[in-house]
């Protein structure tokens, strides 16, 4: 049976079902600091420093971000390589900041490169 090509398309509006809305990404952030607090890279984050052997601040560019997510942190290189073991400590600081303390395997604090993502 033959249709009109007018009628036959919106034949097929009808039954082809509404597209959901794009869903948006939770805020994230994530950095790669070097062990002289140097921000390698960084998504999220405006700016890193070392405050003292081990202490590490790192600042998001979201303020809400550092009292409301989940952290995750691990030493490693910043670059390709095998990582030097190493403990993290990571806590959240006012103002956006966040407290990073990094440990050799002693747990004696050392300036150690490290990778952080911040998960909302």
């Amino acid at each position: 049976m033959k249709c009109a090509s007018l009628l036959c398309a919106a034949a097929v509006l009808v039954l082809v079902p509404a597209m959901p809305a794009a869903a948006t990404a939770p805020p994230a952030a994530s950095a790669a600091v070097a062990g002289d607090g140097t921000l390698v890279r960084g998504v999220g984050v405006a700016g890193a420093s070392h405050t003292g052997t081990g202490t590490y601040t790192i600042t998001l560019t979201n303020e809400d971000m550092a009292s409301t997510c989940g952290y995750s942190a691990s030493t490693g290189p910043t670059a390709p390589g095998l990582p030097t073991p190493g403990l993290v400590n990571v806590a959240a600081g006012p103002g956006g900041t966040t407290a990073i303390w990094t440990y050799d395997i002693h747990r004696q604090p050392a300036d150690m490169a490290f990778e952080i993502y911040v998960a909302c």
